[in-house]
């Protein structure tokens, strides 16, 4: 691929040169899950917004079942806490990988708190077939 040129529906007939290829460790995945951090100028922080339906697309959940979607707001000052964690792996369902999936929405809002994002949004937020969460791919604003 390296030195062609991509062409897609996002490039446009143009395309866009291929100069770096990416390689990442293949996951088998068990099931997707939707997991965001946004800032939200209501509560005035980062609130987390995530859905046990992943993998799809999140406005057509919010308008079709508006009650797979559950947001926490987060206290910037307090951070991301255990209750939060409890919250979202409740929301989502990691109930065997609880630990797992806890350190990774931690280390998902400590980058974006350490980046002064606006956005980080994982879909798929997944579990794997052995247990584990994972982001695949990462959209950070």
């Amino acid at each position: 691929m390296l030195g062609t040129r991509l062409i897609t529906k996002q490039t446009g007939e143009e395309g866009r040169p291929v100069n770096v290829v990416y390689l990442a460790e293949r996951h088998y995945i068990r099931r997707e899950t939707y997991f965001a951090i946004t800032m939200d100028r209501t509560s005035g922080g980062p609130l987390i917004i995530a859905s046990s339906q992943g993998g799809v697309d999140i406005e057509t959940v919010a308008v079709e079942n508006p009650n797979a979607i559950v947001k926490v707001p987060i206290d910037i000052q307090e951070g991301f806490q255990q209750k939060h964690a409890d919250i979202l792996c409740q929301a989502l369902d990691f109930v065997d990988n609880k630990a797992d999936a806890t350190q990774q929405m931690k280390r998902l809002y400590d980058l974006f708190i350490k980046k002064d994002c606006t956005l980080i949004e994982v879909n798929p937020f997944v579990e794997t077939h052995d247990g584990r969460s994972k982001y695949p791919t990462t959209n950070m604003n």
